[in-house]
Formats: structure tokens, C-alpha cells, sequence
């Protein structure tokens, strides 16, 4: 008896679907359409039996993954495979955000890898419920916007990196916040905006809205980072004044043209700039890069720069107001004897012009 088996677009007519290379072959296809992963129920679509499926699995040719199949050898992008993955075990009406959706998105580089995230948070409609092993299925209604990305139903980018940021714990999500502004994945009004739509939904726990808020309130304060959150207490517990967070300032370049440096940290009647470089700094070679030429068009523009890390803001507070303290010292009394020496020019001026009767 043959049966003619449909899947991804293909037909094929098998003589026996759970055992002939027919059923192999659209296995195959479907999965290589699909992050290498395809259901339970679509394996037995194209000819494999749950039993069949489960023995390449206790084999080891095939792998479970948040309850679907994962065929390794075809698995381009970890990221796209658990989305797919997710999806297909919770069904076409569920939404995927998280690590997944954002990296999908443009949200790139090592981060999750190196600050340990890897949850995959989906949602679904509220009437209904699901599992995915190993996943988070969200209860709670979902407040952003549904990108289509490869055939996936994604959480736009936005909610996908909040939704990380709320799960994780709190060193490592506030490392992904320093990592998010810092990139421009995410901004004070995307935080402002989300934050008032969380609050007034009785749905959501207050973990969740101390989490945005912590981040919404830092955003709004004109600090990028966790360090420069610490780094504006140090000086205001060291009494140290006038200066201005996240200054944008006008200055020439050597090619005759000009740029717009953003100093974290000015005294601009001093033209001294402090920088900080917190626990998300220089995720790459190109921020690296960006970062050093930004800092010699400050020094040739006359401003002196001093710098600090997470280490110095935390674990050498006291050195580290000192070192601030003594610079705006210096620069104040240099200010000073340059005033002094203006003035007494322009009296020596006065005194030696010709008098006029």
C-alpha cells in the first residue's frame, strides 16, 4: 500500500512512510526549512512514527530541544533552532521573545554567552496554556509588537531584550542595560513608555516593574551605565560640583571638520572629562576603536581626560574621588593664574596707552 505524504511544499509517495529513505528525505527537507528542527507531529506527517523519531533521539542522531526534535547537522544558528524550536512545540498563535527574538533582530555579539543568558520566553493567548520544556511561557499579556521573521512570530527587539533584562539576575541584567543604551538597542522613551504601560496592568508582579523602573529611572537620570550610576554617588558623596552627565560637546577635528563627542562625565569651564568604562565596555574591536579616536579629538581640543573602570568606582571608591578632587584642584588654580595673567596684560594695556586730551 502506498501513501503520499505532503511537507514543506513537497510530495511524496512512499511504499512504507516509517521505514523507506522517502520519509527520510522529506524529514530532511522539512527540518533544513526550519532551523533543523521540526515537531513530533510533522515527523509523523512525513512518515516517522513517535517511536521511530525517539529511537534516532536515544541514538543520538537527533536531539530534544524545548520538546521538538533537533536534527544538529542541519542547525545553522543556535538562536534561530530554539526559536524554531519553541514555536513549534507551543504552536502557530505563540509569540517567541528573549535571548532568541532579540539576537534575530540585530541585538548581536558574544553577551549571551558571556553574561550566562539563555532564556527563551514565548507567549501565548491567554485562553490558552502550553509547555515547553526548558522554556518560559509568559502569562501575562503581551504588550509589544509581533515581528515576522523567517516565518517566526517574534517579539519585537524591544521587548525581547526588557524580557531578558526582567528574568535575569540582577548583576547580569544590569551588565545587558549598560549593554543595550550603550548600543542604542534600547533608550530612555522605550523605557518610559513600557514602564507606564506595565504599571498600569494589574497582571504584572512587582518584579517585573522594579526591574524596567531601576532601568527606566537611570535612562531618565542621563546615565548609560551601572558604573556611571556609581560614579555620580562617589562625587556626590565627595562634594565634588558642577559637573554635567552625558555632556555633548562641539569639537574640531584635525581634518578640518567637526564632531560631536558625548562626555560622560564634564566640568566644562574646566574642560576636564571623566570616562567611564563600566562592566559592558568595549564589547567589541569597533567600540574599542571608536572610543580612542573619540579620546585624542578631546585632548587636541584641550580638554583633559581621566578614566576609570568598574574596578576603580568599586573596589578603590576613595582613591578614586581623590584622583577626580585633585585634578578639578589643579585645573581650578590653573584657571586662576591664567585670569590673573589676562587681567594684569589688560591693566598693563590701560596703563601704557597714550592719554588723549
Amino acid at each position: 500500500m502506498s501513501t503520499t505524504v505532503s511537507v514543506g511544499g513537497s510530495t511524496f509517495t512512499c511504499t512504507c512512510p516509517r521505514t523507506c529513505a522517502q520519509a527520510r528525505v522529506a524529514a530532511r527537507s522539512l527540518m533544513a526549512k526550519q532551523g533543523g528542527v521540526a515537531s513530533l507531529e510533522q515527523l509523523e506527517t512525513a512518515g516517522f512514527s513517535r517511536r521511530r523519531a525517539m529511537g534516532r533521539v536515544r541514538r543520538g542522531d537527533w536531539e530534544l530541544r524545548f520538546g521538538s526534535v533537533v536534527d544538529p547537522r542541519l542547525v545553522d544558528d543556535a538562536h534561530r533552532r530554539d526559536a524554531w524550536a519553541v514555536s513549534l512545540r507551543l504552536g502557530p498563535d505563540s509569540i517567541v521573545s528573549g535571548v532568541p527574538a532579540a539576537m534575530l533582530q540585530g541585538a548581536d555579539g558574544d553577551w549571551p554567552s558571556r553574561l550566562r543568558l539563555d532564556k527563551v520566553i514565548a507567549y501565548l493567548p491567554l485562553a490558552r496554556s502550553g509547555r515547553a520544556s526548558g522554556a518560559i511561557v509568559s502569562r501575562r499579556k503581551f504588550d509589544g509588537t509581533v515581528v515576522l521573521v523567517d516565518g517566526l512570530q517574534l517579539a519585537d527587539r524591544v521587548t525581547a531584550l526588557l524580557d531578558t533584562i526582567e528574568r535575569a539576575p540582577r548583576r547580569a541584567a544590569q551588565q545587558l542595560l549598560d549593554l543595550c543604551l550603550q548600543r542604542e538597542w534600547l533608550c530612555a522613551d522605550d523605557l518610559a513608555q513600557r514602564a507606564s504601560s506595565r504599571r498600569a496592568d494589574g497582571r504584572f508582579g512587582r518584579r517585573c516593574t522594579a526591574a524596567i523602573t531601576r532601568a527606566e529611572h537611570r535612562a531618565l537620570a542621563g546615565h548609560l551605565s551601572e558604573a556611571e550610576v556609581r560614579f555620580a554617588d562617589l562625587l556626590r558623596v565627595g562634594g565634588l560640583h558642577g559637573w554635567k552627565p552625558n555632556l555633548p560637546v562641539n569639537i574640531s577635528t584635525e581634518g578640518g571638520g567637526t564632531r560631536t563627542c558625548v562626555i560622560d562625565f564634564a566640568w566644562p569651564e574646566l574642560r576636564l572629562a571623566c570616562e567611564i568604562d563600566g562592566r559592558a565596555f568595549h564589547s567589541d574591536f569597533a567600540s574599542f576603536q571608536r572610543d580612542r579616536e573619540r579620546q585624542n579629538h578631546l585632548i587636541h581640543a584641550g580638554w583633559t581626560v581621566l578614566r576609570f573602570t568598574w574596578d576603580d568606582i568599586v573596589r578603590h571608591a576613595v582613591p578614586t574621588t581623590r584622583s577626580v578632587r585633585a585634578m578639578v584642584k589643579r585645573l581650578e588654580q590653573t584657571a586662576a593664574v591664567r585670569a590673573a595673567a589676562v587681567g594684569a596684560t589688560a591693566v598693563g594695556a590701560t596703563a601704557a596707552a597714550p592719554q588723549v586730551n
